[in-house]
């Protein structure tokens, strides 16, 4: 009798080299997933793990329980520890699932060094293969690499329910626009495009105007130059106010800092999800975006290289009544599409199906040779 699936998603625990880091990317979409799958009695859990020893050993001694397939997000140890971690697991099935689309990708340089690697390994290891959370980035590699298609695992967004969706939140306070570009600060999500646009709400309104991002994860090298800049061009614009909010656990970033937006401004040049803009629908709140977050609805999406052609987007959507359904129905497609996605990688052809098939197709070469 087949044990029940139990789906361990491991994320590295950033804290053991940043001790001040609490907001994960990866932790947020891995309990999210967890979440979701437990929602649709998939069993699921999301941990924290040190660096691939620590996922070993909790493996060896059972920590986690009958652990029957390892979700490891993005690559964080070498190829010959995945091999020889595969070998000595050989009845879990592992994979590991790239997060970034190739854009984002090509600034790392460990996960580019790898990624071939790891494709080439599913060839020797029947019980690992490389994901990717993007169809548009499977495309990609399977354009490139001679082996068998590249699974999607895409993220998934734990909702309250499927039908009833948020009363999209007003902007009743004329006098002050809160607009939210939430991100690490990083050159390639566009951030000074949003803060343009952002003046140019402030100047058509004559309003306030907080144009609010976050402090606190600077990954990029030009990091500091970007805030320096926005706070420069700011300050020759009246009314409009640079505000700096510190990284916190996801939930409460969510619930008290999202939430209290008008409009979200995500003009990110390369995504493969975007957390932030389905934590926005969450709330009620619409987002802006770009092409790369292509899930959306159309009419969310704006030029990202044109500051106002992303506010006027932000006009439309703070006006128009039916952003929140819009969103919501869009969130809660990608969520059904998402689900199946992974139900076909837990539960792929019984060996002895393909074992069966295979002796067919040899029996008729020997029919036709004889």
């Amino acid at each position: 009798m087949k044990p029940t699936p139990l789906i361990l998603i491991a994320h590295k625990d950033s804290k053991v080299h940043h001790p001040n880091a609490c907001h994960i990317g990866l932790g947020v979409t891995a309990n999210n997933t967890a979440n979701f799958l437990n929602k649709y009695n998939i069993p699921a859990i999301a941990v924290s793990v040190i660096d691939g020893y620590d996922l070993r050993d909790g493996l060896i001694d059972n920590r986690w329980g009958n652990v029957t397939h390892v979700v490891m997000c993005a690559p964080f140890f070498d190829t010959q520890f995945l091999h020889n971690l595969c070998l000595k697991f050989p009845d879990i099935r592992f994979t590991i699932t790239y997060h970034s689309n190739a854009g984002f990708l090509g600034v790392d340089q460990w996960a580019m060094g790898v990624i071939g690697e790891q494709i080439t390994e599913q060839s020797l290891c029947s019980n690992f293969n490389v994901s990717v959370n993007s169809k548009k980035f499977a495309n990609v590699l399977n354009k490139i690499y001679d082996t068998q298609p590249i699974n999607v695992l895409p993220n998934l967004y734990t909702l309250n329910s499927n039908t009833i969706y948020p009363v999209k939140k007003k902007w009743t306070n004329r006098k002050i626009l809160k607009i939210g570009t939430f991100c690490a600060i990083r050159s390639l999500k566009n951030i000074p495009t949003a803060a343009f646009a952002a003046a140019i709400l402030c100047k058509k309104y004559g309003i306030t105007v907080e144009f609010c991002i976050m402090k606190g994860r600077e990954e990029d090298i030009l990091a500091e130059k970007i805030v320096n800049g926005i706070e420069r061009l700011f300050s020759h614009i009246p009314n409009l106010r640079l505000v700096q909010y510190g990284w916190r656990e996801w939930n409460a970033f969510r619930d008290e800092v999202v939430s209290e937006m008008d409009i979200l401004i995500q003009t990110s040049f390369t995504e493969s999800f975007n957390i932030v803009t389905a934590d926005g629908i969450y709330c009620g709140i619409p987002s802006v975006v770009g092409e790369a977050i292509d899930w959306i609805p159309n009419y969310w999406k704006a030029n990202v290289d044109d500051a106002a052609d992303v506010a006027r987007v932000a006009e439309k959507l703070m006006f128009t009544d039916s952003t929140s359904d819009d969103g919501y129905a869009k969130l809660v497609d990608h969520n059904n599409e998402a689900l199946e996605l992974w139900k076909a990688w837990i539960t792929p052809p019984h060996p002895e199906k393909k074992n069966c098939y295979i002796k067919k197709f040899f029996g008729k070469l020997k029919n036709i040779f004889s």
